[in-house]
């Protein structure tokens, strides 16, 4: 019993020691722009290190040592990433992407590297909703197109975004 007991412990150590987070969906629009969430503790002790990469091995974003480094983008990416340098000192790793197309569609994962944290997020990309001219006295209580947000990305955005504009 001692054995399986202890195993259990160490299986349970070891998850902890590489606290790798639930996978996340996020939906974009065709020529609009998305936040995909990457959150992990606070440090304080070394300037972090964050990559940020699509599909397991093409790079989109990086950190180095509290620096933003973009050398060796992949081209796909060029010129519609940016993350916010401020939010780097709360553990806040968030990816912007901008003008989105079909072929942004997919995994991406944000290695905080010092804490051993690994977040995924899938991003679907899809069409733009069309938008339906209501006159006064219409009501349409089941329009499902709105996008839902979820509570921590609106958390993230009133943090993140009036720093984008000072």
């Amino acid at each position: 019993m001692w054995t399986r007991c202890g195993s259990s412990w160490l299986w349970f150590l070891t998850f902890l020691s590489h606290r790798v987070l639930a996978g996340e969906l996020v939906d974009g629009y065709m020529g609009g722009h998305v936040l995909l969430p990457c959150v992990g503790g606070p440090s304080n002790t070394t300037p972090p290190t964050v990559r940020w990469l699509f599909e397991g091995n093409r790079k989109v974003y990086s950190v180095i040592k509290g620096a933003d480094d973009l050398h060796n983008q992949d081209p796909q990416f060029k010129g519609r990433t940016s993350a916010f340098p401020a939010e780097y000192n709360k553990g806040n790793f968030s990816l912007l992407l901008t003008n989105l197309s079909s072929t942004d569609a997919g995994q991406y994962s944000c290695y905080i590297i010092k804490a051993n944290i690994q977040r995924d997020v899938t991003l679907q990309v899809k069409a733009k909703p069309t938008t339906d001219i209501m006159t006064p006295g219409d009501s349409d209580s089941t329009d499902d197109r709105t996008p839902k947000t979820p509570l921590l990305l609106l958390s993230l955005l009133g943090s993140v975004f009036p720093n984008l504009y000072r």
